[in-house]
């Protein structure tokens, strides 16, 4: 058994928010935090044309329902516009694989 990891994710859009879905399936014990620079939770702008119609109501444009962070035991940090970290690296394995 491998100690608990903790992952951080980029961006709370789809993907981002799938990738957490997928963490919880494969390591449900790990630690994941997820950056955004948008100010608000996760939410859909393919839907806010109908929104602006007044068609939908607010509570239908967001990506995830209130509940999934806290059910999935995943920091939220909204506003999180910038990085920053003494050595930017990202390690993809192999040392010559390795971007800067």
């Amino acid at each position: 058994m491998t100690a608990p990891r903790h992952h951080v994710i980029v961006g709370a859009g789809t993907a981002g928010l799938s990738a957490v879905e997928a963490i919880r399936r494969a390591s449900p014990d790990d630690a994941v935090t997820i950056l955004s620079a948008e100010p608000d939770p996760p939410y859909s702008p393919t839907v806010l044309p109908h929104l602006l119609a007044g068609r939908i109501d607010e509570g239908r444009i967001a990506l995830r329902p209130e509940g999934f962070f806290v059910r999935g035991r995943c920091r939220l940090r909204l506003g999180a516009a910038r990085l920053r970290h003494p050595a930017p690296r990202v390690g993809l394995g192999a040392p010559a694989a390795r971007a800067r």
